[in-house]
């Protein structure tokens, strides 16, 4: 601060009182307007009131995961949310989405899944497997129904880290904390700590849904129009015209010709339609909406974002 300002300060009335400036106190020459110990009164309330937790949504929604959950590579995931109207959607996402740098490969894969889709499945495998641990334990219970399963912050607590693979999640828990909660001198071999959850995913853009524990679901209707296509693609090669192909079926001709383009789908897309681990959107509406392309690459990149 320079003399002049200085000097400009402890002259004028607004900033009449005591001024501190690097340590030192200096006297203004006029009355002050507010009585300096009522001022730092005033500034210790503020700076109390300023310092308290507020009950903002990140407060009230936290993310049980946060820096448990990592992938393949060793990084991160990072909890993230988004907002649509009155809605908040949380989600665990792979830091090159956030920062668009990363330790790991390019052909890394990366993340972005709804956190509910993780938590859930985790927090019932770590339930389940603390109820079998103390089943093990207390051999005698006499209760029929079993242990009371915990809570499931409770579940999480007990959580050192979350390995996500494609494919699969491999959980590992604190055996300091699992002994507390069975009983300080029960044994835990490396297995008790250790969960594999194995998933299948279905991706529709960027975003993920995991089916953890769950078999595809194989879409019949869409099955049933692929066999109908490659029946109809034959009878072309045969000879037919569409107008027979038609009759034969019992359906028009313009039907025909919207579905025949199944028949040429690649082989790896009829395999994952046949497993049921197609992209969400890939269904048979689309399909007899939208003209595939031809060439096999072209329809890969049409579907990879439904």
């Amino acid at each position: 601060m320079s003399r002049g300002l200085l000097h400009h300060i402890l002259t004028n009335p607004i900033y009449a009182g005591r001024i501190r400036h690097k340590g030192q106190v200096f006297n203004g020459q006029h009355r002050a307007i507010i009585d300096p110990d009522r001022w730092d009164e005033l500034q210790d309330r503020l700076a109390g009131r300023s310092a308290k937790k507020r009950r903002t949504k990140q407060h009230r929604d936290p993310a049980p995961l946060a820096g448990k959950l990592f992938d393949e590579a060793g990084e991160k995931l990072t909890p993230s949310h988004t907002k649509k109207g009155n809605h908040r959607y949380r989600y665990y996402i792979s830091k090159k989405l956030v920062t668009g740098v990363s330790q790991a490969s390019e052909r890394q894969q990366t993340w972005r899944i709804r956190a509910a889709q993780l938590e859930e499945p985790i927090a019932d495998a770590v339930q389940s497997r603390v109820c079998n641990l103390q089943r093990r334990h207390h051999s005698n219970l006499i209760n029929t129904d079993g242990p009371t399963p915990i809570e499931k912050s409770v579940a999480f607590d007990l959580i050192e880290q979350v390995i996500l693979k494609p494919g699969q999640l491999t959980l590992t828990l604190l055996k300091r904390r699992v002994r507390t909660l069975l009983a300080e001198e029960y044994e835990l071999a490396a297995a008790d700590l250790q969960i594999a959850l194995p998933f299948t995913e279905r991706r529709r853009g960027v975003e993920m849904k995991l089916m953890v524990g769950e078999t595809a679901t194989v879409d019949q209707r869409l099955l049933r129009n692929l066999a109908k296509a490659n029946h109809w693609y034959a009878r072309i090669k045969q000879g037919a015209t569409f107008e027979e192909i038609a009759v034969e079926a019992g359906t028009s001709k313009r039907r025909v010709q919207q579905m025949i383009h199944l028949a040429l789908l690649a082989p790896d897309i009829v395999r994952r339609i046949l497993q049921g681990r197609q992209p969400l959107g890939l269904t048979s509406n689309w399909l007899l909406r939208h003209d595939m392309p031809t060439n096999w690459d072209a329809q890969r990149k049409r579907i990879a974002n439904l």
